[in-house]
């Protein structure tokens, strides 16, 4: 994903609210595999990793913890009420 899209996306929502992301930039790479990168080397590892996310499901994996946080906090509730 382009930079751009992700502050696009980002700029919509209320600065005080808390989120959840991840995201690695090209000097991450650098910084942890000590090789430069040119565009074309990045392109190609964006495009992996992109692929490599989707297939992963990692939408629903965040999903799964999501309704599991909620569960444990109605169960905590459920018990503070008893």
């Amino acid at each position: 994903m382009k930079a751009k899209y992700a502050i696009q996306e980002l700029s919509r929502l209320n600065p005080d609210e808390e989120i959840v992301i991840a995201y690695w930039d090209r000097q991450w790479f650098i910084n942890n595999f000590g090789n430069d990168l040119t565009d074309e080397q990045w392109e190609e590892i964006t495009d992996k990793c992109e692929a490599v996310l989707e297939y992963a499901g990692l939408g629903e994996d965040m999903h799964a913890a999501a309704v599991e946080a909620l569960d444990e906090l109605a169960e905590l509730a459920e018990m503070e009420n008893d």
